[in-house]
């Protein structure tokens, strides 16, 4: 039985589930967090958060978050969650969430129409990476999910504005992408588990507003990363191993504490 679990009730509830975070260490020095249904709500919230020791005993956000999107028959359904000023919440992806528990690593189930996908999350001890498996626990037909990760590389406790210093270059390395937003910090790298299969998609490129507080942060959209969950008929029970894509074209998005 989990120590840790929680509904669908009080889950998609976020007036309750924004109030509760899930904060994750290792002995790196390294940790990852954010609210129960996923939803960054402060600076200090992150995906991958790490010292750099190089620099200073500050700890850096790398990766805010990552945007899941399941796509069945053309028809896309973003997971992702995030909360804009005014209190607007773009996309809703708390909608599909289940369950989340932490019986042994933390796991959000989600459900969208015929699909239940699970997503794990694995920090390692001694180093800087965080592990996300994600479980194709049933399907009705043939499923795609693709990632949008947006990232930071800023001090947790500080904001930072769209600026010119930004390097849009990539690396290719195998199974994904490296790269590295500004000069002295660490390059940052998106893996999948199997030789990337590329997904051809088009881009949106789209604005928002900063979510709250006085002054405005724009993290860099870098996506969509298209990951494809094998294409053969679907099976219950068994994990699909995600094909990644890198996207040429890239998207700013202005908002405060992704």
């Amino acid at each position: 039985m989990s120590y840790l679990k929680f509904d669908k009730n009080l889950l998609i509830n976020l007036d309750q589930s924004l109030t509760k975070e899930m904060l994750r260490t290792n002995q790196a020095g390294a940790y990852h967090c954010s609210t129960l249904p996923g939803c960054n709500t402060r600076k200090q919230h992150g995906l991958l958060v790490i010292p750099i020791p190089e620099k200073d005993n500050k700890s850096y956000v790398l990766l805010s978050s990552l945007d899941e999107t399941v796509i069945q028959h053309g028809a896309e359904f973003n997971l992702g969650l995030h909360r804009y000023r005014g209190g607007v919440i773009a996309p809703a992806g708390h909608k599909y969430i289940r369950e989340f528990d932490c019986e042994s690593v933390p796991r959000m189930t989600y459900r969208v129409g015929g699909v239940i996908l699970t997503k794990e999350k694995i920090f390692i001890s001694n180093e800087n990476r965080i592990l996300i498996r994600y479980t194709l626990v049933d399907a009705h037909s043939a499923t795609t999910l693709r990632f949008r990760p947006f990232l930071a590389f800023r001090e947790s406790n500080a904001l930072c504005v769209a600026n010119d210093r930004v390097s849009r270059d990539i690396e290719e390395v195998d199974n994904g992408i490296g790269t590295c937003l500004y000069d002295g910090f660490p390059t940052l790298y998106m893996q999948f588990s199997r030789k990337a299969k590329w997904v051809d998609e088009a881009q949106l490129v789209q604005r928002h507003r900063v979510c709250q507080g006085p002054r405005a942060r724009r993290a860099l959209l870098r996506g969509p990363l298209g990951a494809r969950l094998l294409r053969s008929a679907p099976a219950q029970g068994r994990e699909r191993h995600l094909l990644g894509r890198r996207r040429a074209r890239e998207a700013r998005i202005a908002q405060e504490d992704v």
